[in-house]
């Protein structure tokens, strides 16, 4: 697979993602996902040959999204690529996600103001969110509706699985 050189992406290690992928297995087959900051698009990709039926990517580096397309195009996937600001964007989308891959460049800090938005986007009740922050930082702070169901670190990333489950 091509990736665009000289970004700032920071790729999941493989041992993370294998985890991740361990995590998801039993809800993969048949789901929609949304891959939100896409960079290299590994994550989308991976749940995509693992069986989910279509993947989101939104990604604002035109050249990352660019490459993502020609990997999507080699391994025949079903993805749709946006080339966006992820904010903005989902404050003028409904989503349709049953697993959503949420990994912020580290300095923007926008775990909470993600974890708002999205249930304002239409994110499905029971959506799973995998996360990732700097070990260092506290623990995410979680809104009403949201909560951790597995984490772990790995050197200096703290990755976690949250459910949405808004009361009924």
């Amino acid at each position: 697979m091509h990736f665009a050189d000289d970004t700032t992406v920071r790729p999941t290690g493989d041992r993370v993602r294998e985890t991740v992928f361990n995590w998801l297995q039993p809800y993969v087959a048949g789901a929609e996902v949304l891959d939100l900051f896409a960079g290299s698009g590994a994550l989308s990709l991976e749940a995509l040959s693992r069986g989910a039926s279509k993947a989101v990517c939104v990604e604002k580096d035109r050249r990352l999204t660019q490459s993502l397309q020609q990997n999507v195009s080699l391994l025949k996937a079903e993805a749709q690529l946006v080339t966006a600001e992820v904010m903005a964007w989902l404050k003028s989308t409904r989503l349709r996600a049953d697993i959503v891959f949420m990994d912020p460049p580290y300095p923007a800090n926008l775990w909470a103001a993600l974890l708002q938005q999205l249930p304002e986007s239409g994110l499905k009740a029971g959506a799973l969110i995998y996360t990732e922050q700097p070990v260092k930082d506290a623990l995410l702070d979680l809104p009403d509706h949201f909560e951790l169901l597995k984490q772990r670190t790995a050197g200096q990333v703290r990755f976690m699985l949250l459910r949405y489950q808004p009361s009924e």
